[in-house]
């Protein structure tokens, strides 16, 4: 039986709950050669679980993107608090705001110990790009230069395909 401490017993496995001080105790009953015994043993559990804190991906964004939300997510209920390490943003709680700039943003996540798990950190990056393709669109061939039609070379401006 648990006398004290973060566990519990089923038949005879002990499972442990938390940190701290355990206390287990036995009774066993007096038969009619030998009297009734009762034991105790105490030990100490000091090592959490570690959780493995994992970042929601994030895809490359557009400088001129509105705030979001990330997050991070692990088994471990310990609150998750969020800090840009570099790059062109910041952060309220859980929502990140781009600046305007373009470059990599390196967002890390801290999460708390709890009872039954350590702390656990965590980093994730991604991208800030001017702009992006134009959706339904896409462009190829030669701005301005030489190009071949055939066996003739012209020269000027062109653009070899437009498809929308």
């Amino acid at each position: 039986m648990v006398v004290s401490g973060p566990a519990t017993v089923s038949g005879n496995t002990v499972a442990l709950t938390g940190v701290g001080t355990v206390i287990l105790g036995a009774i066993q009953a007096a038969t009619t050669t030998y009297g009734a015994a009762i034991a105790a043993t105490s030990f100490l559990v000091t090592q959490n679980n570690m959780p493995t804190l994992i970042f929601s991906p994030i895809p490359t964004q557009l400088a001129s993107n509105l705030p979001f939300a990330v997050g991070a997510h692990s088994d471990s209920t310990g609150a998750v608090t969020y800090s840009v390490t570099s790059g062109p943003a910041s952060i309220f709680g859980s929502r990140l705001t781009l600046t305007g700039a373009t470059g990599t943003v390196v967002l890390s996540a801290s999460q708390a110990a709890t009872a039954n798990y350590a702390a656990a950190t965590a980093s994730t990056s991604f991208l800030v790009v001017a702009r992006g393709p134009v959706a339904g669109h896409s462009f190829s061939g030669i701005v301005q230069g030489e190009w071949t039609a055939g066996h003739r070379r012209e020269r000027g401006y062109i653009c070899s395909r437009y498809k929308r």
